[in-house]
């Protein structure tokens, strides 16, 4: 019978979630938590979290995966009191806190009013146009009536007023930005949106998550029901993950990532979760050589940090060797002979293996390349683009 799991570590150190879970253990358990980090330890730490709260009481863990969206969610938490004692419900990868589009989100609805007639009394598109902005301005702690509209609007964070519409009309997938001047002319109607609405006292209110979440961070939910939501990455700025933080209900765990020679860092984290899970250690150089073989960069223009599907294959192909090997510790002679080479290729050291006349390992590397590329064919044109370039 392996032993019990112990706490994850992580950016945040094993003493961050030691405090979280004594504070439950003491019947502190507060309604939200977040748990944020590489998804192979941020999920096993946010089941433990929610496990220490469902089991003194003996009520269930509910899990739900890329949901999309959380108000039937956070609707079922708050009504399920009148029929339940409590339930503890994990939100694995919502996307709701992992950028600051909620904010966002908020000003393209608000902008859809526009423009409105400054003389005249709010519509009702027009209040809730103008209940989305009051709410966004109360998110960011700005008060409404407390200075000129048009300070107000300024004091908003820029990133709110770029847009993140999508075609799918929700805050997933690619933003599309707005100009400068078409922000200046936004600004200029959420002016008079905002000069009206305290005008007319209209009250904030908005659809959204993140409002949702916030107002449960704020009100808390019934007795003996908790929410812990599981993200990838979250943005460290918004004010909910700020308030989180402070109150102690977040979890910052370690993201794998690249340094600037190219190293994996976080791979020990890593390990130390999937050995717990298995109870199969994995040797420094199986460790090295099994990343070499499945961790790739994010592809995404300008984005840091790991592809979260090669992590995942990472932690995929770990379980895979921990059935394969007769003894208690994988080595490298067994990730060699198991794990296919699907890893990052750093184009540049092939570029100067060939430059340095390094042809048997110019062509290792490029083979490499190709076999490794979702389109192989593209990947070779594009290499040979570079070096013609070269």
């Amino acid at each position: 019978m392996p032993p019990p799991p112990q706490p994850g570590m992580g950016q945040a150190g094993p003493s961050e979630e030691d405090r979280i879970l004594r504070e439950i253990s003491a019947a502190k358990a507060r309604p939200l938590y977040l748990v944020s980090g590489e998804p192979v330890l941020a999920e096993p730490a946010a089941r433990r979290i929610a496990e220490a709260i469902a089991q003194p009481n003996g009520v269930r863990v509910e899990s739900f995966r890329r949901p999309a969206d959380l108000g039937a969610i956070l609707a079922d938490l708050r009504t399920y009191s009148l029929f339940g004692s409590g339930k503890v419900t994990v939100v694995v990868d919502s996307a709701v806190l992992s950028d600051r589009r909620a904010a966002a989100y908020l000003i393209d609805q608000a902008a859809e009013a526009l423009p409105i007639d400054a003389a005249a009394e709010l519509s009702g598109a027009g209040r809730q146009a103008a209940g989305r902005l009051l709410q966004v301005c109360r998110f960011f702690g700005l008060d409404p009536g407390a200075a000129a509209a048009r300070q107000t609007v300024d004091a908003l964070p820029p990133w709110a007023f770029e847009g993140a519409a999508t075609s799918g009309g929700t805050t997933r997938g690619r933003a599309k930005r707005r100009a400068k001047a078409q922000i200046e002319e936004l600004k200029a109607g959420l002016t008079t949106l905002l000069e009206a609405a305290v005008r007319d006292q209209v009250q904030g209110w908005a659809e959204s998550d993140a409002v949702e979440l916030a107002a449960i961070a704020e009100s808390g939910l019934p007795a003996g029901h908790h929410l812990v939501l599981c993200e990838a990455a979250v943005a460290d700025d918004h004010p909910l993950v700020a308030r989180l933080r402070g109150e102690g209900s977040l979890l910052a765990l370690m993201q794998v990532d690249a340094d600037r020679s190219g190293k994996w860092q976080g791979l020990d984290e890593l390990r130390a979760e999937l050995e717990r899970e298995t109870q199969v250690s994995m040797s420094d150089a199986a460790l090295d050589e099994l990343a070499r073989r499945t961790l790739r960069k994010r592809s995404d223009r300008g984005a840091s940090g790991t592809d979260p599907d090669s992590t995942a294959r990472f932690a995929a192909e770990y379980r895979k060797l921990v059935s394969l090997t007769d003894s208690r510790s994988i080595e490298v002679a067994l990730v060699e002979q198991a794990v296919e080479d699907r890893g990052e290729e750093d184009v540049w050291a092939l570029l100067d293996a060939i430059g340095a006349g390094r042809l048997a390992e110019a062509l290792g590397r490029l083979r490499r390349l190709v076999d490794s590329a979702e389109d192989p064919m593209q990947a070779r044109l594009a290499f040979f683009g570079q070096l013609a370039s070269l």
